[in-house]
């Protein structure tokens, strides 16, 4: 499991980049190009991801425990997935 933290707000550029959208491209990549290991097999990868906002006067551990629980439904809603919220 990994965080990614965003230091300028990206959240500003919703309408004008489609991130969630951009994200989900992403995994339907991964779906099509699976990397071949030196035994010969294919292997595939996807990712779930939370992506939530910062609220001013938050907790960081609220906001990073709000993104935790939002990949845990994206992974119990069929996996590869993004969820915004």
């Amino acid at each position: 499991q990994y965080t990614l933290l965003s230091l300028k707000s990206i959240f500003s550029k919703l309408k004008k980049i489609p991130v969630v959208q951009v994200l989900n491209d992403i995994n339907k990549y991964f779906a099509k190009h699976p990397v071949r290991t030196v035994n010969g097999k294919n292997i595939s990868f996807s990712f779930s991801g939370g992506l939530t906002k910062h609220l001013e006067n938050e907790d960081f551990n609220a906001t990073l425990a709000r993104a935790d629980s939002l990949v845990y439904k994206a992974k119990s809603l069929g996996r590869k997935q993004i969820i915004f919220a």
